[in-house]
Parts: C-alpha cells; structure tokens; sequence
C-alpha cells in the first residue's frame, strides 16, 4: 500500500508541473516554453524540441506541439500604408490570421513608399522567410533583391502590381491592362456623342498605373472620333479639380478616366459646370466616396479589384508554394469586379 501512496503522489506531481518546471528541464526561459507550448512565435527548432521533450518527461497533460513541423514564416511587405486599398489589405489579413494553422506564423511589415526602406526589409530578417508577399514599386534594385530570394527558395507573390522580369514569381492580383482596356470600352459605349476623353493618371511610373494607362488608350484608338487627352496629376483632390475645370472650358468633354484617387475634386468640378450626367466617369475601388457619386449619377462604372479575394489568394499561393495547400490557386489574375449605379453596395471600403 505504502508503494501505492508513493506511485500516486509522484503521478500527481508530474501533473502538476508548469512553465517554470519545464523551463528549468529545458535549459530555457518560461517565455520560450510559453511560446512553444502555445505556439505564439518564433523559437529555434532546437529549443522547441527541448521544451516539448521536457514537458513529456514532466508527463505534462495536453496536446503538444508536433517537432517535425517547423513554423512557417510568410511576411507580408506592404508600401503605400496610406493608400485606403492597402488599408483594406491589412483588415483583411486581420481577419483570416484566426483561420490560419498555428504552424504558419503571418507577419505584416509596412512602409512608407520608399525604396531604401524596402530593400532593407529585404534584407533584414528576424526569422528565416519560407514565403514573401510584396506590395512595392517595380525598381531594379528590388526586383534584383527579390529574385536573390527566389534563387535561396523563397516564395515570392506579388500583390496589386506584377513584376514581369522576376524569374518564378506568383501573382495575385488583377489584369491592370484589361481593367483600362474595359474603362475605355464602357466610355465609347455610354457616352452620348464622340468627342475629347481626359485619362486623369496619378503616377506612370507605378506599374498598375501605367499598365491601366496602356490598356485605355489601347482601346480608345479603336474608335477615332474620341479624342485622348492624358494629363499627369499628383492624385490630390484639388488637383484633379483644376485639371477638369480647365477641360471642360475648352468645351466637348465627353468622358473622364480616373486611374487614381482625387475623385471628390472631379465631383466638384462636375457640378460648377451643370455637367454631372452629361459626362461619362470611370474610375476604380469601391472607396466611399465613389459609392456616394454612383448614387448620385456622376460615375457611372468603377472598376474593383477586389482586395480581399487577392489577399486570400496570395496567401494560398504562399501556403501551397510552402506545402501546405491541398489545393493550388489559379494561376491566372484575380478577376475584377464592375460596380455600376444599378448593382452597388453601401458597405463602408474599410470596416475599423
């Protein structure tokens, strides 16, 4: 009996055990057994395997990490915080991180729109990267960083802009080309009479940009009695104002093309000169601002390219590039969506 007394107290202690007890096995701080046990960052492969052995030499009572499996870094690097489509991106990483295996661990790196800024985010690590998705500029100097990673294994997808010139990368988001090229189509096709068209491009030397400036006037030389007008603005309000107001003096306005923002400008400018209905407005995102001129009858399309769908994409991407997807995405773009003033919504662009 006394044997029996014995048995069961020592069995009682090892149920007992916590973070301090495996700690001390281990050789590692509580913070790391915290970590590994409740798989909530990032801890070398041998301090995991410690941790776990320790707590099973502890005969500690749950469900423990696999050590097989090492975690799964997926960094997420975004320039452009400011923009509200990028501000969409990250509420929607917000939300599928709760659906995400605790393997994979998603981390959100945001810069300003500077490319020294993300060279050295490139460079600078504080795991080791299985996957990277990119939200930057196509430079040289990146592009070259980005293919060094791609030839050391990691997988690189490119969001809202492609990269053509890198080597194996993926892409998530939308055929930038075919979204100008269907702007151009849908101004042909509402505008009342041929005449003059302003294409409003905020930065030619932003690849989706140039790529939807591309696809526009592709399209408007397939009829020509409409007249491009392409006019470089720096995407502010009162810009685009002054850009619009000077057109439409000249008389013949028939249609505008905004690749970018300053949107509340164009609006303005509209109704000084009685000219909301009468001139065809394309522009892009499902932004507030754009819903309200829908209502309104000022635009009549925009162009959305469904920023959550892209996100799940180039996470899936990542995922099966990192062996854990079941199922590989579609190679192809992410399809766009047309809004127009028959088939809109009224949810706020972003939801905080």
């Amino acid at each position: 009996m006394a044997t029996n007394n014995k048995e069961t107290k020592a069995s009682s202690n090892r149920k007992k055990a916590n973070f301090s007890d495996i700690a001390r096995l281990a050789g590692v701080s509580e913070s790391t057994v915290n970590r590994v046990l409740n798989e909530i960052g990032s801890v070398s492969e041998s301090s995991r395997r410690r941790v776990v052995n320790a707590a099973k030499q502890l005969d500690v009572k749950r469900i423990l990490p696999d050590v097989e499996h090492q975690l799964i870094h997926i960094d997420v690097l975004i320039s452009h915080v400011s923009t509200p489509i990028v501000k969409r991106y990250l509420e929607e990483i917000n939300r599928i991180l709760h659906f995400i295996d605790k393997r994979v661990r998603i981390h959100r790196i945001s810069l300003p729109d500077a490319e020294e800024k993300v060279i050295d985010a490139l460079i600078h690590s504080r795991h080791k990267r299985n996957a990277i998705i990119v939200v930057a500029r196509d430079t040289p100097l990146i592009r070259s960083h980005l293919n060094a990673m791609i030839d050391q294994g990691t997988v690189v997808i490119t969001l809202m802009s492609e990269f053509p010139e890198l080597t194996t990368s993926l892409y998530s988001g939308i055929d930038n080309y075919q979204a100008g090229k269907t702007a151009g189509w849908f101004i042909q096709r509402l505008s009342p009479r041929p005449g003059r068209v302003l294409k409003l491009l905020c930065n030619k030397h932003f690849g989706t940009h140039s790529e939807r400036s591309d696809g526009f006037s592709q399209q408007m030389l397939t009829a020509s009695s409409f007249e491009e007008v392409e006019i470089i603005t720096d995407n502010s309000s009162q810009a685009c104002y002054e850009i619009v107001v000077n057109e439409l003096k000249k008389g013949e306005l028939v249609g505008i093309y905004n690749s970018g923002d300053g949107s509340d400008g164009i609006l303005k400018a509209l109704k000084e000169f009685d000219r909301v209905s009468s001139v065809t407005w394309v522009g892009h995102e499902m932004y507030d601002c754009h819903i309200s001129c829908l209502k309104e009858g000022a635009m009549d399309l925009i162009i959305d390219q469904d920023p959550d769908t892209q996100i799940i994409t180039a996470i899936r991407h990542a995922l099966n590039g990192c062996g854990l997807g079941d199922i590989s995405p579609n190679s192809g773009p992410v399809e766009f969506r047309l809004f127009c003033p028959t088939n809109h919504h009224s949810r706020p662009y972003l939801r905080s």
